[in-house]
């Protein structure tokens, strides 16, 4: 319902979702829980946003859910909640699936136990109760928002928690799945090329994988392989092209393209399988998209638990009587309730950033990332280091500055950016710092602060967020 666009799924087609998007099930309602021992619930899901997202719902209170983040995950990991004849199960898993790739997640509820598989492995099960046990209301179901509807796609539709991606290949089983028939159904095809390497998604040229790999279907002599930057064209292509788009038939299960991968450029590849009675079975398309950046910190991969907080790795003035700076929310933080080391409310792109509070009371206040090795900041020919700030209005204004090997560049705006309630991009020219005698091509930290530490004076507090440290090429490339 809504509007949601159809786009190329994990196989075939999928259904692109968003704010305000979602599919009501129709064919399929619960109204009695007595007697449930046993559910599974899977589906392919590519998001980048680690923000609560429901991927299918049942009533959480009454029956089940299966989502994004929500009460026990963290942003990004995968929640499975099953109301059961003992009390609610509310389980997270460990991995995130938040990193703009495919990724298939299956929710598995068994006479009380319940695991989590995200890409055919299992994570940490628990056990609560021995079968679903609350629900004996009417529940209709839905894909991409929740459920408290006592008919088909009727109100409330809570919490909205809208899916925030692609979703393909939704299946809601009576019955518990065995991990080895989570993997079969994984391939959605067996005559098909599976487990595609990458799947999809969003890599900087620093990470995007250098070749393609993929699992034969079972048939399968040998391998059609079709690369392009022209998805239209990919989509038309077959063994008799001519433009370049198809690359030859092969033995192997992994292709290098010979151009490689090039900075803020979209690819799509698909592989279609030569049987061994001649027939071909089409793959889906795949697609791979370069950022015209490169990452140096967007805070998505700390967490509440070490040695992951922000803080073990932002090294900031905690336990010092120079240095009033602080990185992340301070104790007490009740990750169940909602509230972390990152912050998760205020943030530029994706589900996390970086607070950084600071007490200039005769201090500085500065946190500091140690990189390890030392990064070359000349590399892919950039030379702009962008970084988001987000105050606050009652900060008081303090002078806002970035350093590299302890060389400081201050901010050259408004000082009141730091009272700003909205996103500011700061972008600094990297030769700002090598006029410094910074040397660019072994760079070892990067810290960020307020207040200067070589005149300290009484000064005042406030809170900073920070998010999506960038490093970009030039207007002109």
């Amino acid at each position: 319902m809504g509007s949601p666009q159809r786009t190329a799924g994990y196989e075939g087609q999928g259904l692109y979702l968003g704010a305000d998007n979602y599919v009501a099930i129709q064919n399929f309602h619960y109204d009695n829980a007595a007697g449930i021992r046993e559910l599974a619930v899977a589906a392919w899901v590519r998001t980048d946003t680690g923000a609560n997202q429901i991927i299918a719902s049942f009533d959480r209170n009454e029956y089940w859910r299966l989502q994004i983040n929500g009460e026990v995950a963290t942003p990004g990991q995968v929640g499975w909640h099953v109301w059961t004849d003992a009390e609610q199960s509310d389980y997270g898993s460990v991995r995130r699936v938040d990193d703009g790739q495919w990724h298939h997640i299956c929710g598995v509820f068994e006479f009380g136990l319940s695991t989590i598989y995200v890409d055919g492995e299992p994570e940490p099960s628990v056990r609560v109760g021995s079968g679903l046990g609350r629900g004996r209301d009417i529940r209709y179901g839905y894909v991409g928002t929740g459920s408290e509807s006592t008919s088909f796609n009727a109100d409330p539709r809570t919490p909205e928690d809208w899916l925030q991606g692609e979703v393909d290949e939704v299946r809601i089983y009576d019955r518990a799945l065995t991990k080895e028939e989570i993997a079969q159904i994984m391939r959605v095809d067996p005559l098909a090329a599976w487990a595609h390497q990458p799947a999809g998604g969003v890599f900087d040229l620093d990470s995007v994988p250098t070749s393609l790999a993929w699992t034969r279907g079972d048939s399968a002599s040998q391998h059609d392989v079709y690369f392009s930057t022209d998805l239209d064209a990919i989509k038309r292509a077959d063994a008799s092209d001519t433009t370049g788009i198809y690359r030859g038939r092969q033995s192997g299960t992994t292709y290098v393209p010979p151009e490689g991968f090039d900075w803020g450029q979209t690819y799509y590849w698909r592989i279609d399988e030569f049987n061994n009675d001649g027939t071909i079975t089409g793959g889906a398309i795949r697609i791979i998209e370069v950022t015209d950046f490169l990452v140096v910190d967007d805070f998505e991969d700390y967490n509440d638990y070490t040695p992951d907080e922000i803080w073990s790795t932002w090294i900031d003035g905690f336990g010092t009587t120079t240095n009033g700076g602080l990185a992340g929310h301070p104790d007490p933080i009740d990750p169940a309730g909602g509230s972390h080391y990152v912050e998760t409310t205020i943030v530029h792109s994706r589900a996390q950033s970086m607070p950084v509070r600071y007490d200039n009371n005769l201090k500085y206040s500065e946190v500091t990332r140690t990189l390890g090795p030392a990064q070359d900041w000349t590399r892919h020919g950039v030379a702009l280091l962008s970084l988001r700030i987000h105050g606050a209005s009652a900060n008081a204004v303090e002078k806002l500055y970035v350093a590299l090997n302890g060389i400081a560049a201050a901010y050259d705006g408004d000082p009141a950016v730091v009272q700003t309630t909205d996103w500011t991009e700061w972008a600094i020219p990297l030769q700002v710092f090598a006029d410094q005698g910074v040397n660019l091509a072994a760079i070892n930290t990067i810290s960020i602060g307020l207040g200067d530490k070589n005149n300290v004076v009484a000064g005042g507090s406030g809170v900073i967020y920070v998010d999506d440290i960038r490093l970009y090429r030039p207007a002109s490339q």
